[in-house]
């Protein structure tokens, strides 16, 4: 199995706040089992890979990361939502990710600089290898760095001040005030919970923070 299919099983593990445990019991594998397929240091049987497309009701080409053709079922506040991105463009619609800027593309989203770009160039960081959050487009635009020139200029004043943690904090709280879009997974922070952990983690690596 290529690494690309890793990937993405386990951003749809992430995606239906699966621990790998509980993913592996309900296709039948141990925990330890499924950590390994997801580490790589075993090949993933096609019969247990059957039974992943089967549960997220994606075809195994798109686990495999041969196709970004999907339909996809969610089961979320007692509904059900289906979303199919056959002959669309945004069929990254729940696709969620956070990687460096230039590393990924917005893929129907928006790419949304974990901290503004502008404020990093300022103080001399290089903002295309900084981490992003692929996002839907409508909640882009409600994060507060999204055309709020004093929001910026906020974070920039930090940033130059070396208070690096409390520009990250003033992200988070930003995230947290701002409800999704859809009306479904609270405010921002949550919809993205795995995303901003992963930001947090390359920007305190980024800025030195111990």
């Amino acid at each position: 199995m290529e690494k690309k299919s890793t990937f993405r099983i386990k951003e749809m593990r992430n995606g239906r706040h699966l621990t790998q445990e509980e993913l592996g019991e309900i296709i039948g594998v141990s925990q330890q089992t499924f950590s390994r397929y997801e580490k790589q240091e075993v090949l993933m049987p096609v019969d247990v890979l059957v039974r992943l497309s089967r549960y997220f009701n994606v075809s195994t080409d798109y686990l495999l990361g041969l196709t970004d053709v999907h339909n996809v079922t969610v089961l979320d506040n007692l509904g059900r939502y289906t979303f199919e991105n056959a002959n669309k463009n945004d069929y990254t619609r729940y696709n969620f990710e956070a990687k460096p800027y230039n590393s990924f593309s917005a893929n129907g989203g928006h790419r949304h600089h974990f901290i503004p770009a502008a404020s990093l160039n300022a103080n001399g960081f290089n903002s295309d290898t900084a981490y992003c959050i692929r996002m839907m487009v409508a909640d882009h635009q409600k994060t507060g760095s999204f055309g709020s020139s004093s929001y910026v200029a906020n974070i920039t004043n930090l940033l130059s001040s070396r208070k690096y943690q409390e520009a990250l904090q003033t992200e988070v709280n930003d995230l947290q005030s701002k409800y999704d879009s859809e009306g479904i997974a609270g405010n921002l922070q949550q919809k993205y919970y795995y995303e901003v952990v992963t930001c947090l983690y390359q920007y305190e690596i980024l800025f030195g923070i111990n």
